[in-house]
């Protein structure tokens, strides 16, 4: 009796050990040949389960009767394939890393083209700030790569926000939800312009409003919404959104736009810096006729 649990116990974790094999093999194949949709499954739902199959195996070399140099034997396999994981699951992330890399440099390429005058530098968010309630966002430049107070942040899919704090190697962004960053915007379709602020009961909800549009408005659900460059704040025809609906003003008889920005600042990890652009920091003060 005690050899058949012996027996048993030994394919059990003889089973455990294939496994782990079977997983490590399996991310790395996929992480190679350039598979990255479902990694991120992979990682939660195959290495999690196999985390905790190990740490269950360790627990009942305890409990098994084996003689010493097969627990020993048992004991270095597991200790092997959990050296084995973690080195697959570090090349995961940097892959992760590297693949973030490769596509901020591309959409920065992109970007550049389109828009010779802009001056840009590639941020990472390092963190979210959890004294803002609307969510704002820790960059890891700074003052030391020509970052400062008041420069747009963007993705390849529209307008992020701004900075409103630096230090040498840090930047925190408030985000387009936030309602100290006004944007002045335009809906190309129609041509009409507003004012896009945040709002504590639209923030929850991710959106923004374009604020002082006429009553008779033919801006629609749908319709898109760019920067105008006014102000000198952002440049021009940079994305912001795309209108949700449209609701009364509670302060006049104007008309309010919901919109919905184009990027979502918790799927976010790279971004780009705005430190110049033409008309950067020009107001119509100085316009005459």
């Amino acid at each position: 009796m005690r050899r058949s649990h012996r027996g048993r116990s030994i394919k059990a974790l003889a089973a455990i050990a294939v496994m782990l094999c079977a997983a490590a093999i399996y991310t790395a194949w996929m992480g190679q040949n350039g598979h990255s949709t479902g990694l991120s499954s992979v990682v939660g739902m195959v290495t999690t389960p196999l985390q905790q199959l190990v740490t269950w195996g360790r627990e009942r070399l305890d409990g098994l009767v084996l003689g010493p140099r097969e627990a020993a034997t048992l004991e270095k396999q597991v200790a092997e394939l959990q050296q084995e994981l973690d080195r697959k699951n570090q090349e995961l992330a940097d892959y992760y890393i590297t693949k973030r890399e490769n596509e901020m440099l591309r959409a920065y390429l992109e970007l550049k083209q389109l828009h010779d005058d802009w001056q840009m530098v590639d941020a990472t968010v390092v963190g979210r700030d959890s004294s803002d309630p609307f969510g704002g966002i820790i960059l890891n430049k700074g003052t030391a790569a020509g970052v400062q107070t008041g420069d747009p942040v963007i993705t390849d899919g529209g307008l992020v926000g701004r900075v409103v704090r630096v230090s040498a190697a840090y930047a925190k962004v408030a985000l387009l939800t936030h309602p100290e960053v006004g944007v002045s915007v335009q809906a190309p379709r129609t041509g009409e312009t507003g004012i896009l602020t945040g709002d504590k009961r639209l923030g929850d909800q991710k959106l923004v409003q374009m604020k002082h549009l006429d009553t008779r408005t033919h801006v629609s659900e749908g319709d898109l919404v760019v920067t105008t460059g006014l102000g000198g704040v952002f440049p021009a025809g940079v994305v912001v959104g795309t209108v949700e609906r449209l609701t009364d003003s509670d302060v006049d008889v104007s008309k309010v736009a919901l919109v919905r920005p184009a990027v979502d600042p918790d799927a976010v990890f790279s971004v780009m810096i705005l430190t110049d652009f033409m008309g950067q920091g020009e107001t119509m003060d100085g316009v005459t006729e």
